[in-house]
């Protein structure tokens, strides 16, 4: 919610993010995702994995 509800600002339209969540069934990563996140990272995460998603994201190869 937090993500539509920021995207719906003109300035903040283009705005990249990551979920990180406790949450890994598919119908949370796929309601991740159709929420607009890039990605949908599973707590705990480690650095790697988060550097690795920030890299996909800064890139443009993730999901969204």
């Amino acid at each position: 919610d937090v993500l539509r509800f920021v995207r719906a600002h003109d300035a903040w339209r283009g705005l990249k993010a990551i979920a990180l969540s406790g949450f890994a069934s598919q119908e949370d990563v796929a309601r991740s995702l159709e929420a607009g996140f890039a990605e949908h990272l599973t707590k705990p995460i480690s650095t790697k994995e988060l550097a690795h998603a920030l890299s996909r994201v800064l890139d443009g190869s993730a999901s969204s």
